[in-house]
Formats: structure tokens, C-alpha cells, sequence
């Protein structure tokens, strides 16, 4: 594997880009994270192909990170995986059911879509030390983000 700081990944992705506090330790875990990923899809396919049900199959991934192309400018939340399973699969969505199907923003035609979000991320599992004490409320629009930090109302980020 390429150091991430060879003059060669400084040239291609710039300077500003690579991020000096991941170790290269980390780079290579995440790298063999997605390689196992990718071997387990492929071998989840190769069954469902192999049954004759690949075509009756919807595969969902969820990512904070967009790839070019694929990205749509409305906000969306994890509460829409439900009822865009349930579209898909076409089954009534009922009025119990929180979110929105996501397939009229796939297909192009979504009208009346949420113009924000309430997110609320607590600690109380402390999945991580390095995330203790780091409750927040944030709201976010398409083009506004505000987050109140619950123990630490001093670092609230515009």
C-alpha cells in the first residue's frame, strides 16, 4: 500500500485533503474493512444469483458519504429506510410508520419533501471514550446546520 503522504497522494489529492491524524494503521484497517465488505457482497450475490432470486433482491447501503453521481440534494434520514423497503416491496406504508419512501427522490419526482431535520445523538452507551459527554441536538437545513452541544453549550457550531 502507498504511504498516504508520498509526494506521489500529495500531488494527486493535495495537500489540504490528507488528513495528518489518521494513522496509517487506520488507513490500512479501513481498506481491509471495505475489501471484506465487498468480498462478503459479492459472495451474498453469488447465493442469490445461484437460488434464482437475484432479480427479486434490493440491496440497501447506507453511507454518510456521497459518491459523484449518485447524490440527491434533499435531506433524507435513517426513519426513511423503512418505508422505502416497504414501497419497493410494495406494501402499504401505514400511517404507524415514521419517514418517507425515498423513491420518488430516486426517480426524480418528489414533491413537498422536508425542508429540515431534528438530529439527537446520545451517549448514554458511551460507545466510544472519545465520545463521552458529547450529546447533541443539531438542526439542519439544506443550507443551514446548527448544533448545540447538551455539555458544552460554549462550543454550539453555526
Amino acid at each position: 500500500m502507498t504511504n498516504k503522504y508520498s509526494d506521489e497522494m500529495v500531488e494527486m489529492f493535495g495537500e489540504d485533503e490528507l488528513d495528518r491524524g489518521t494513522s496509517e494503521r487506520t488507513i490500512r484497517r479501513r481498506a481491509e474493512m471495505l475489501l471484506a465488505v465487498d468480498e462478503g457482497l459479492g459472495r451474498i450475490v453469488d447465493a442469490l444469483d445461484g437460488l434464482g432470486i437475484l432479480d427479486e433482491t434490493f440491496i440497501i447501503f447506507t453511507s454518510d458519504v456521497a459518491n459523484p453521481g449518485s447524490q440527491i440534494d434533499e435531506l433524507v434520514v435513517s426513519v426513511d429506510i423503512a418505508p422505502t423497503v416497504l414501497d419497493i416491496a410494495g406494501v402499504p406504508i401505514g400511517d404507524h410508520i415514521q419517514g418517507r419512501s425515498l423513491v420518488p427522490l430516486l426517480r426524480g419526482n418528489a414533491t413537498d419533501w422536508r425542508q429540515s431535520v431534528l438530529i439527537e445523538f446520545y451517549t448514554y452507551e458511551n460507545p466510544f471514550p472519545w465520545l463521552l459527554d458529547m450529546d447533541y441536538r443539531a438542526i439542519r437545513t439544506s443550507r443551514y446546520k446548527y448544533i448545540h452541544w447538551m455539555q458544552h453549550p460554549d462550543e454550539n457550531d453555526w
